[in-house]
Formats: C-alpha cells, sequence, structure tokens
C-alpha cells in the first residue's frame, strides 16, 4: 500500500517487530518481523517511499508501496552494528556509520548500494550528521572526538571537545538553518557549537565522484586521514581496502542501568584519546556572530506573539556555504544519566534531549536555559525523539513499548502509540505538512 504525503512514523523495538502508524488515528498499519538483530537506526528516503533499518552489519530496504518482511534489498555495509544512517537531500546517495571505525559513502544512482568512499577513524563511529550544505558530515567516535568531513576537498577538521576521559559523544546532529550544532555525551552533558561558513555550493551529488565502472564494479575505497596523522594542517590521501578492526570497546547500545555509575558512566577503560588540533575554549555571547543574533529575533517574535508559528526554510534558502569555523560555545548538564539522543526543533530554537534518566528536555538555543520537561512515569528509558514541521508537537519513543506525542506548550501526551511488546530502539518519523 502507498502512503502518498501522509506522516510517517516508524518504530522498531527488542519485539523482533517494525511497525508502521497512522499518526493521527494512532491506529497500527503494518508489522513487520525483523528477527536477525536489534536495529539500532533508520531513516526514511526524502521522497517517503522507502525507509532504511541498519542492525547488525546489513542495511535493509523496505519499500512502502510493496512491503514485505524480507524486504526490497539487503545488503551488508560494515562488519559489525551499523550505528548511524541518513540521505543526502534528493536521495541520490547516503551515509552509514558503524562499530567497524569507519564512515561510509554509498551511491544509490543505479538503484544498488555502491560504496564509493570511507572514512576511517581508530575507535567505533556513534553517530554521523549531514549538514544542509550536503557537502560535509559530522562524525562522532568513542573517543569524544567529533570530525567534519569534507566531500568536496576530501579533507577532514575537528570540532574542539571537552569530554572527559570516561566521556563519549553519543549522538550530534545540526539545525536546519546549517548554523549551529550540538551533541550529547554517554554522562549526560550537552555540546553546543556556533558554525560560521566560507564560500561553497549546495552537492546533489556526491562532489569528485569518478562514474562507476560499465561493469558495475565498485570504486576502491578512499579514505582521508584522521587527525593523528594531520601534522600541521598537512593531509594526504591513500586508498584503503575494508578490513575488521577490533578495538575492544563495548557496542554502542547504552549498557544496563546496573553498569552504570552514579553520573551514567559506563564501568570500561576507553581507549586513548586522539590528540586533537585545537583547544576547545568558551566563546562569549558577544562574538557569537550575526547569525546568533538573527535566531534571538526570531524567538523575541515568537515570544510578542505566541500564536506566531514558525515553519522551516525552505531548501533553497539553506546555507549553502563550507564549515570554516565551529565556534565551541559551552556545555551543560543536561541529564544526571546516559544521554541518547539530540534533536534541534526544526524552528531552530530550541533542542530536545533524551535521556536514560526517563526524561526528554527542550533547551533554548539561544540562552541555553531550560524550557520544559517531558516525563511519563514508567516510561524508562527515552530513546529518541522527532518534531512536527511545526514545531509543535513532538514524539518519543521509550523502552516502555510506547511512542508519545507531546504538546510542546502544555507539556502533556496527546497521543500514544502502543502495540510494541517491548522497548523501543529506534524510530523515524517525516512530516510532509
Amino acid at each position: 500500500m502507498g502512503y502518498g504525503l501522509k506522516p510517517l512514523l516508524i518504530s522498531a523495538s527488542m519485539d523482533s517487530t517494525i511497525r508502521l502508524w497512522d499518526v493521527a488515528t494512532q491506529m497500527q498499519l503494518e508489522a513487520l518481523h525483523y528477527k536477525e538483530s536489534q536495529v539500532n537506526t533508520m531513516c526514511i528516503t526524502p521522497d517517503g517511499a522507502q525507509f532504511l533499518i541498519g542492525g547488525w552489519q546489513n542495511l535493509r530496504i523496505y519499500d512502502l508501496n510493496c512491503l514485505t518482511n524480507s524486504g526490497l534489498h539487503n545488503s551488508a555495509v560494515h562488519e559489525k552494528n551499523i550505528t548511524s544512517v541518513g540521505f543526502q537531500s534528493d536521495g541520490v546517495w547516503l551515509y552509514t556509520g558503524g562499530e567497524d571505525c569507519m564512515a561510509k559513502i554509498w551511491d544509490m544512482r543505479i538503484n544498488q548500494l555502491n560504496c564509493q568512499r570511507i572514512f576511517q577513524v581508530n575507535t567505533p563511529v556513534h553517530s554521523i550528521a549531514l549538514h544542509p550544505n550536503q557537502i560535509e558530515l559530522l562524525i562522532s567516535d568513542a573517543t569524544g572526538a567529533v570530525y567534519i568531513w569534507d566531500l568536496r576537498s576530501d579533507r577532514d577538521d575537528t570540532l574542539s571537545t571537552e569530554v572527559d576521559v570516561s566521556e563519549y559523544i553519543v549522538h550530534i546532529d545540526i539545525d536546519r538553518l546549517g548554523r549551529q550544532c550540538a551533541a550529547v555525551t554517554n554522562r549526560g552533558n550537552l555540546f553546543f557549537w556556533e558554525i560560521n561558513h566560507k564560500g561553497g555550493g549546495l552537492a546533489k551529488t556526491i562532489p569528485h565522484l569518478d562514474a562507476t565502472a560499465d561493469n558495475g564494479s565498485t570504486q576502491k575505497l578512499q579514505r582521508q586521514t584522521t587527525p593523528q596523522e594531520l601534522k600541521e594542517d598537512e593531509s594526504t590521501t591513500e586508498f584503503y581496502s575494508s578490513s575488521m578492526i577490533d578495538t575492544g570497546l563495548p557496542p554502542i547500545a547504552p549498557p544496563p542501568l546496573s553498569e552504570m555509575g552514579g553520573d551514567g558512566s559506563a564501568f570500561y577503560v576507553p581507549a586513548p584519546r586522539r590528540k586533537q588540533r585545537y583547544g576547545a575554549k568558551e566563546v562569549p555571547q558577544s562574538e557569537l556572530g550575526e547569525e546568533n543574533e538573527e535566531l534571538k529575533q526570531i524567538e523575541q517574535e515568537m515570544l510578542k506573539n505566541p500564536s506566531m508559528t514558525v515553519t522551516p526554510p525552505h531548501r533553497s534558502s539553506l546555507p549553502v556555504d563550507l564549515i570554516s569555523n565551529a565556534k565551541y560555545r559551552m556545555k551543560l548538564r543536561a541529564h544526571k544519566s546516559f544521554a541518547l539522543k539530540c534533536r534541534y526543533r526544526p524552528d531552530s530554537l530550541a533542542i530536545a534531549t533524551c535521556s536514560a534518566d526517563q526524561t526528554t528536555k527542550l533547551w533554548s538555543v539561544s540562552d541555553h536555559n531550560l524550557l520544559s520537561t517531558y516525563a511519563a512515569p514508567n516510561s524508562k528509558w527515552v530513546w529518541d525523539c522527532a518534531f512536527t514541521n511545526d514545531s509543535a508537537y513532538m514524539l518519543t519513543a521509550s523502552s516502555d513499548g510506547i511512542i508519545r506525542m507531546w504538546e510542546l506548550a502544555s507539556s502533556s501526551v496527546v497521543q500514544m502509540y502502543q502495540g510494541h511488546s517491548l522497548g523501543i530502539t529506534c524510530m523515524a518519523f517525516k512530516d510532509f505538512s
């Protein structure tokens, strides 16, 4: 069956099912069985015609017009757990990240996955976010480092972080305006960066990508050297053949509460941290630039007129420049336990954080104050969240097997999606309104 341009809500659970929901009626539309592994991540294609799930090694593509348990296509794309997946804005290519210490770019132009590039780090990749310019990827790994991978020049850089020795970044996100990014850690900390830009252009195809050979063979997998190999801003490019790298680190899924300290840290010895090239320093509010002032002006207008609805900007109005500098702004203690996700609201004025402390919190991006806390009794871990395009409602997925829709203004649950018998591990939501 087809779903047209209706809002799409999909969830995956430890009960080995993937369920599709009618957002308006709260009814379950489909239930697919997936017993191969736990589903760690999922993503809906930009046109809403397909969705992807990532588990242990395999990426499976489902066609929403013809849903079957086996899916449309199944590919082994990593050698360990897949931790992140996402699409370029036109659906021409996608990216994946995994515990095999790699981020990969996949070309989809000939109706099959062809790996075109690999970015290798020394520890598992936890999260990847694509900048709205469609040229740069932000990649976080198990050391707490954050890398900017420029696909056009095939160079990489690092963001400054102030993570502790036993702390690492679990999830990273970029706002729709492309002017700020944030990340949450296993210690419950929330980091903010302000993004400055330099000249560039919108990339609809993978930049500098040679055509696939006529015989269908895949190009050599190319990686950019890691910051540890870079000295005094010199970089080189070499070719890399995929092979499994055993780091001895725990899997990406957060450990059980019994294995965590009171501050949310896991009981294990982290890998040695890679030396970063830029020292972290907090930037005074007066130096944050005009972009932040624009967000403040929009927020002030909203406060004057509560009925004002801020809709996401059209993609043509998004900044298409490359990141020239990402200024570290600050970090704050968002949760007392493991933080799992951070998601910018579509209007770019607030960010939500999900945690093992059974709460989702909404923070102002201008002054970093807590706006509201959303918590339901016995919800257990809150694994993910998503917003409607009008920034009026938020969906949360929890270990109690329930997806809740919250009205942000009243902090109340207005709808519940129930059907999973075990905890939800990930969800995907797409609002076409």
